[in-house]
């Protein structure tokens, strides 16, 4: 796969307006986790995997053996109850956010994960532009992605609470003349 120096710059920079749009919530990136959890995925964790299966087969051992049979078997059971209900989500969380933090880390991460099919992007409150693997994300964010300024985000957010709240938003005083004053 060669390509050219020029377009590796525009790559890095067409990453960096997705990850400043993801700072700014303009962009959701969402991941399969699922799809990624696995050995050979690079955000698969043999700890996050392993180490609560052999805890929940370790109490059930126990079990059989401290008091009797039924009772190994019956805690069997509860630890696969309790691993569908409770760990699996909680690994595949894990998964979601270490596959999050690496994707903005670096172009190499991000291109790396997106290739393996476990990201996605979509503009924020919106579900039909949602953009997975076999599509560009290049060309996602160069169509569809909005200019986003990092620099008026805390603006957006607190004008964003203030409607949220039910504010009368006429009455908010205007927060670039405060800026611009020094207030």
């Amino acid at each position: 796969m060669n390509t050219k120096p020029t377009n590796k710059v525009k790559d890095r920079e067409l990453y960096a307006s997705l990850v400043k749009g993801h700072k700014a919530n303009a962009v959701v990136v969402s991941v399969d986790a699922a799809h990624l959890n696995h050995p050979g995925s690079p955000v698969w964790d043999p700890v996050d995997n392993v180490a609560p299966l052999l805890a929940l087969l370790t109490v059930s051992v126990v079990s059989m053996f401290a008091f009797n049979e039924l009772v190994g078997v019956a805690m069997l059971v509860l630890s696969v109850l309790v691993y569908c209900a409770v760990v699996r989500p909680l690994i595949l969380q894990r998964v979601s956010v270490r596959t999050i933090k690496a994707a903005t880390e670096n172009i190499h991460n991000w291109d790396l994960l997106w290739k393996k099919g476990g990201l996605a992007i979509m503009l924020t409150g919106t579900k039909s532009s949602r953009v997975t693997f076999p599509h560009d994300w290049r060309d996602f964010v160069t169509r569809r992605l909005p200019q986003v300024n990092l620099d008026g985000t805390e603006i957006y957010n607190a004008f964003k609470r203030a409607e949220d709240d039910g504010a009368d938003l006429k009455s908010l005083d205007d927060v670039n003349m405060q800026q611009s004053t020094g207030a």
